[in-house]
């Protein structure tokens, strides 16, 4: 007998026993967050150039705050304040 025959693993066996246990894994359903909307908001899109979304990303993450905040700030300031 070689030495590497000494070496070698029976596979078979292992397969055969996998074979014979059949495990039925649970399976989860996934469903997504919905983030519920105030009654006080509706939801708006818009198409903004890539380079003016790159700005306001920096610009949130600078003052700590998030592009709708600076967005709807924006719009306050600009066109809604008394």
């Amino acid at each position: 007998m070689k030495a590497t025959d000494k070496n070698k693993i029976d596979y078979s066996k292992i397969l055969k026993k996998a074979t014979e246990n059949s495990v039925n894994p649970p399976i989860q359903k996934v469903v997504p967050v919905k983030k519920p909307i105030t009654e006080t908001e509706t939801k708006f899109t818009f198409f903004i150039p890539l380079e003016n979304m790159k700005k306001l990303k920096f610009l949130a993450a600078e003052r700590d705050t998030t592009i709708k905040e600076l967005i709807n700030t924006a719009i306050y300031n600009q066109y809604l304040k008394d």
